[in-house]
């Protein structure tokens, strides 16, 4: 039995010394020297404080094994095995929450799926974009519209639901003062509010609209118009670990499009997604494309007005030419009267002279 015993430990080992020894080709070949150590140094594990709901990007499964599904977790899952790591999640929270713990000195765990925003930027360095996704207005599908524009100006002094903490909300207090903002944990329960006729509308991910309404329990709602914001889901990490920013990073570069399309299919309805290109955009975007518009009006009206005062000089220029010219040949046509006018003038005079000249001649004759 000794023997036996010694025998197991040997092939544990082994097994260990071997999985360590491929993890360390596998992240020799993404990783530098000095980004190894650092991992090394937190026995290659990287900390996560996941969402407790937030499909389909990270959100606690159900069944006995409540494991931590989602696009995002699968993400960084990706990036995990090409860099040579291990995940350990904490327990899970609402964005809310977790977003209240980061404000303590010692988190130190990164954040799933996060859009970085002015806020957010003085607590987190993000990751690049593994996804953007526009935010959309939901409502109920018995929503009467009441114009042709249907977007967060039509609901002014009404009651909207987003997620607390999700960086949608400033955009929407910056540009849509007078929606009354109702906050509520997750998308879930926005959706519920908004079924139960709580709130006027909802605002959220597209993807996670996808999400809910694939279930037929959610098939009484619609998106209706784009807010104007747009999710750039990224890893977010403590302003404590700038070395793991950047392992991240070269660990998202080392996916290739195939691999992280596949992630993105098993969770996305690409169906919906695409039906989100007929949605009207908000009036920021409307006003923009007039803004736009009308500056396009302005530099052509300014342009014609150049085109025309150019055209008005060379033309004064021409006449002023012209008018010259016509100054010049009457003078030379006065000039040219005076000389005839001094020549008929000398004609006279010398007619004159001759005739006095015969004159006297006759006188001389007389004379002898």
């Amino acid at each position: 039995m000794p023997k036996l015993s010694k025998y197991i430990s040997a092939v544990f080992l082994a097994i260990f010394c071997l999985s360590f020894f491929s993890a360390s080709i596998v992240s020799a070949q993404v990783l530098t020297p000095t980004q190894n150590l650092w991992l090394n140094k937190y026995n290659r594990t990287i900390s996560i404080k996941p969402e407790k709901s937030n499909p389909p990007y990270v959100f606690l499964g159900s069944g006995t094994s409540r494991k931590i599904k989602g696009l995002s977790a699968e993400y960084l899952e990706a990036i995990a095995s090409k860099i040579g790591a291990k995940l350990s999640y904490e327990e899970e929270a609402s964005l809310g929450e977790i977003l209240k713990e980061s404000k303590e000195l010692d988190f130190d765990s990164i954040i799933l799926s996060l859009s970085p925003t002015e806020e957010l930027e003085k607590n987190f360095n993000f990751t690049d974009s593994y996804l953007t996704m526009p935010a959309v207005v939901v409502v109920r599908k018995d929503f009467k519209e009441k114009s042709t524009v249907t977007s967060l100006s039509s609901f002014k002094n009404k009651k909207v639901a987003v997620g607390e903490g999700y960086p949608v909300v400033s955009y929407i207090k910056t540009n849509y003062e007078k929606v009354e903002i109702v906050p509520v944990s997750d998308d879930e329960v926005a959706l519920q509010k908004l079924l139960l006729g709580e709130v006027d509308a909802a605002v959220m991910d597209l993807a996670s609209l996808s999400y809910y309404t694939s279930k037929d329990v959610l098939s009484y709602i619609k998106a209706v118009g784009r807010t104007g914001f747009e999710y750039k889901h990224s890893f977010a990490v403590p302003k404590s670990k700038p070395e793991l920013l950047l392992i991240l990073d070269q660990g998202l570069k080392a996916l290739s499009d195939a691999e992280k399309q596949v992630i993105i299919d098993k969770w996305i309805d690409i169906g919906t997604i695409d039906n989100a290109n007929n949605l009207k955009e908000s009036p920021a975007d409307n006003n923009l494309h007039l803004w736009l518009i009308f500056a396009g009006f302005i530099v052509l009206i300014i342009a014609t007005v150049v085109t025309v005062v150019t055209l008005r000089k060379t033309q004064i220029k021409m006449l002023f030419s012209r008018t010259r010219k016509k100054e010049t040949v009457s003078e030379v046509e006065d000039e040219l009267k005076e000389l005839q006018r001094v020549h008929q003038s000398l004609k006279e005079e010398m007619e004159h002279v001759t005739a006095l000249e015969e004159d006297i001649e006759k006188k001389i004759h007389s004379v002898e």
